[in-house]
Order: structure tokens, then sequence, then C-alpha cells
């Protein structure tokens, strides 16, 4: 099975548990009996459970698709130059789309707040779009890969960063030329003295060796076309 079809099982599989949740809630609101009601929200559990579990496996399948193409691949450009470009090539595609885990010198940005709302949402967008004017390669926030589309988003006091949702400490990861990142957060008036002096606990640490681990979602690539 090509991974456009897993793509598509995982996107189709997403929509009918959206679908049944949908529908257990809807069947929950619609009845009276507090005892039925409790037996509609453990049925409602159960199916959840049952379609998370059938997406894991979907997902673990397509990880070992993935290796088995990386043996294939390796084993057709193994005495052929030709070959060896072009799968160096696919590899430096795969990691600017944030397909595959990188690791390398940055900065680690640990932020510790009890309030989660809008503000939180913009000083993070403020502390991402900082890092990348200062050259950051790669960016992580509580594991969650930022691609090219990735969006950090308040609602109500949830904030959600690929439609996942993550919780203070927000620990974000950026790899780069760790002089440069680091300069551009620390400096005299920069977000994270802002941050300090309006009492939320923000700490910037070097490192030779962030690690930052691949983007697990769906890429959208419905309307891009190469040009030949």
């Amino acid at each position: 099975m090509s991974k456009r079809k897993i793509a598509v099982i995982l996107t189709i599989m997403c929509l009918i548990i959206v679908s049944a949740i949908l529908i257990q809630i809807r069947t929950i609101e619609s009845i009276n009996s507090p005892v039925l009601k409790i037996i509609a929200n453990d049925n409602l559990r159960v199916e959840v459970l049952k379609w998370k579990d059938r997406y894991d496996k979907t997902t673990t399948n397509l990880e070992k698709i993935e290796r088995k193409l990386e043996k294939v691949r390796q084993k057709a450009t193994k005495n052929d130059e030709s070959f060896k470009s072009k799968e160096q090539t696919i590899k430096k595609y795969n990691t600017i789309l944030g397909l595959t885990d990188v690791n390398g010198e940055g900065v680690t940005i640990n932020i510790s707040t009890k309030q989660l709302d809008e503000s939180t949402k913009d000083y993070l967008d403020n502390i991402i779009n900082e890092l990348k004017n200062a050259g950051a390669e790669s960016i992580s926030i509580n594991n969650q890969r930022l691609i090219w589309d990735s969006v950090i988003f308040c609602d109500g006091n949830v904030i959600k960063v690929n439609l996942e949702k993550i919780e203070s400490p927000f620990i974000i990861k950026a790899i780069g030329d760790t002089r440069l990142l680091y300069g551009a957060l620390v400096r005299p008036g920069g977000y994270i003295e802002l941050l300090n002096s309006n009492g939320i606990k923000a700490e910037v640490e070097k490192s030779t060796n962030i690690q930052i681990q691949k983007y697990n979602g769906l890429i959208n690539l419905e309307h891009l076309k190469s040009i030949t």
C-alpha cells in the first residue's frame, strides 16, 4: 500500500471518529434518564478507544512501510552515483518538510505560566517568529514539530499546535546557529526579558545537541504542483 493511500485512509478514519462522536453526543443529549446517560457515555468511551486503536495500528503500519522504503532506496543507491544523488535530495526535502528526526546545535526555551489565553498564543508566536528571523532551521513546541503550515491557536484556555493540546511548561526547541538564536532571544528589550518582567518565567539554554522529532501529522499538498 502506498504512503498516499495510507494518508487517505488515516484522513477517512479521523472523519469517521469525529462523526461517531458527534452522533453519540447528540444521542446522549436526547436521553433523559441519568442511568441511560451513564451507559451511553461508557459506550462512547469504548467506541472512541476502538477507533483510536485502529488509528494507532494504521500509523504503525505506515512507519513500517517508511522503514522498508528506506531500505529499498539504500539498496538501489548502493552502487549507482546518480541514485545516490537523488537519495540525498529526497532526504534534504524530507528534512525541510519536517518528515525526519533531526539534531544539531541550538537553544531550548522553557516557559512556565498559569495563564493560558490569547496573550499566551501571541507571545509563543512572537518567540517562534524571532527564532525564524534569527535563522532557526527546525523548531518544535512540546515535541510538536512546526512545519510550513503549523498554526498555534487558542480555544478558550486551551493552546493547540498541529491540532494537539499543549500545556505549560512550554518547551521550545530550535536548531540553528546557537549564537544568533540565543542573542536574538536574550537581547535587551527582547521577548524573554519582556516575559520575565510580566511575571512569566522564561529561560533560554544553549546546547550542542538539540533533538527534534519529525512531524507525525498529514501534510496537505492538494494544490501544490511542481514546475517541469
